[in-house]
């Protein structure tokens, strides 16, 4: 049986290489197009236009980085385990997490058995797991701290076991540090326009508080991650830091209710909530992610289920619980995000 695998940000369904195709270019430019071929980076083309066609030659560095790996796949025609493992290495290479885990998903699929089936799947998680950290430190280094999180949140809750614990935390902590660096200006400017100063007073004290509570969560969390090895010690530490983040909210809707005229601080509110929304559920998904690992699926499902009560919809839970259900029946592999059983590589909602 297939453990626990890598969720997405964006679903995009994996399907056979249609006739023709749109593409963008870098330069703004698009087109209708058919893939002939694809050799040493450049694409042999058949562009469409008023009815006729015209063959032409571009090399795949001047196309958008979507639409560079869609030349490719459809050149490709992949249909073994390394034809399909080669795509989502190309996947990666231009940043496209969700369509390397849906190549990765159909190159395990294809291979029958079982004990060469484990030795395949180690190797594609710790690749992945490997390439997602990449990844995720760069998106630290620009500063892109939605990205970051997505990434981190992919591979906090899918890959833990196969990532080095140290490094792990030491990810956990950049993201951490760019998030509290918007939210750190936010409550700064919040002090400064209080309308008294017996207010500011007291909206600084309340704000510290919150603040203090979140950066104990998020240093649970980011120890829950390093010991992802340490199963009970793992999920005690996510639950505490849920308890941090629950209590850190109850203080922000005082605020709220006691400042209802207070534009900047409502603001806040807005932005808090959906942290804390995100990093409870992320925390949840964690616990049941190790505890998944080590077979305890009543432990684990009953987290899932506290994710789904918060958010019903949400993909990932409903794909892990979806696993947990299945996982006695070791010839189910878990689909990659897949809401809907009758339909292998189908199309759905992204976060």
């Amino acid at each position: 049986m297939l453990p626990l695998f890598m969720t997405s940000l964006l679903v995009l369904g994996l399907e056979s290489s249609p006739e023709s195709f749109r593409v963008s270019f870098k330069d703004g430019r698009q087109a209708r197009v058919q893939v002939l071929d694809v050799e040493d980076g450049v694409a042999h083309l058949k562009v469409f236009a008023l009815g006729g066609h015209a063959e032409v030659r571009r090399e795949l560095d001047s196309l958008q980085p979507r639409s560079a790996f869609e030349v490719e796949r459809a050149a490709s025609e992949a249909s073994t385990f390394e034809e399909h493992f080669a795509l989502a290495q190309k996947a990666m290479n231009y940043g496209l997490v969700v369509s390397a885990g849906q190549h990765l998903e159909t190159a395990l699929s294809l291979i029958p058995d079982h004990p060469q089936l484990t030795a395949k799947e180690r190797e594609v998680r710790v690749w992945a797991a490997n390439e997602l950290k990449q990844l995720t430190a760069q998106a630290i280094e620009q500063n892109d701290t939605r990205r970051a999180s997505n990434l981190l949140e992919i591979l906090t809750t899918r890959f833990a076991e196969h990532a080095d614990q140290e490094r792990l935390e030491d990810l956990a902590c950049g993201v951490d540090h760019l998030r509290h660096q918007s939210e750190f200006d936010s409550q700064e400017s919040i002090h400064s326009v209080a309308a008294s100063s017996s207010e500011a007073r007291d909206i600084q004290k309340r704000s510290e508080q919150v603040r203090e509570l979140t950066e104990r969560g998020d240093e649970r969390l980011r120890r829950a991650y390093a010991v992802s090895a340490s199963t009970r010690e793992s999920e005690r530490l996510s639950r505490q830091a849920i308890e941090d983040y629950e209590s850190a909210w109850k203080l922000v809707q005082e605020l709220a209710s006691d400042y209802p005229d207070h534009g900047q601080l409502q603001g806040m509110v807005l932005d808090l909530g959906q942290r804390y929304e995100a990093d409870v559920i992320r925390a949840s998904l964690h616990a049941a992610s190790v505890l998944t690992t080590q077979t305890d699926y009543p432990g684990a499902e009953e987290w899932v289920r506290k994710v789904l009560q918060i958010d019903p919809e949400n993909v990932n839970a409903k794909e892990m619980l979806r696993h947990i259900q299945l996982a006695n029946a070791a010839a189910w592999p878990w689909r990659w995000g897949n809401p809907n059983p009758g339909n292998r590589f189908p199309r759905f909602p992204g976060r």
